[in-house]
């Protein structure tokens, strides 16, 4: 697994790209082992991402990696703060089905999205947004949270995500990756918890 960091604006992005295949897997399991984990908040070090968006698990020979800049990064706060993008489509295929000035473009559409829905919403949590991007379709969006969402604000977020991100394309292929938020004013700090995320789908 190889994960870096790529600057957007002052936005510091985590991408973590698997090196090896895709196993199934039923469902939002945790562990007590320390190569296993299904929080996106604590992949550094592990061998093992039960995802909690898709129930699949994605594993590795290493472990997974971070870099950044030397002097860290300004904290961010809002009502919906990008946390990290982790690649679940290894990097060749990144490059060859999508450019990353494309790939900004999108998170920053994400950002967008998430900060109009939660603008007035007074709890905190951590969502974890999946996109798994087509050349010739609309994307499939997976949505999974922890934390005190009502079940209106999530459907309203999966209507705004739907309506807003339907023209995300690859230029071949498809490419999936997620987006980790934090939710409410505190949002650099973990806003929920050490709960496992709960699918939306």
């Amino acid at each position: 697994m190889k994960c870096f960091f790529l600057y957007n604006k002052t936005l510091l992005l985590c991408l973590c790209l698997p090196v090896s295949g895709l196993l199934s897997c039923s469902g939002n399991k945790t562990s007590g082992r320390a190569g296993i984990t299904s929080n996106p908040d604590s992949l550094e070090g592990k061998q093992v991402y039960l995802n909690p968006a898709d129930g699949n698990t994605y594993s590795t020979s290493g472990a997974f990696e971070t870099y950044g800049p030397e002097g860290g990064t300004t904290p961010k706060y809002g009502p919906a703060v990008l946390q990290k993008i982790i690649l679940l489509t290894d990097e060749p295929t990144m490059e060859r089905v999508i450019s990353i000035d494309t790939l900004d473009s999108y998170f920053d559409a994400d950002s967008n999205t998430l900060a109009a829905v939660f603008k007035d919403y007074k709890q905190e949590g951590d969502l974890l947004i999946q996109f798994t991007l087509y050349a010739g379709k609309q994307p499939l969006i997976i949505v999974a949270n922890n934390g005190n969402f009502d079940t209106a604000i999530l459907r309203h977020l999966d209507n705004a995500l739907q309506r807003n991100c339907s023209y995300y394309r690859t230029r071949m292929d498809s490419c999936t990756y997620q987006a980790f938020y934090r939710i409410g004013t505190q949002a650099p700090a973990s806003a929920a918890g050490n709960k496992p995320l709960q699918s939306l789908h």
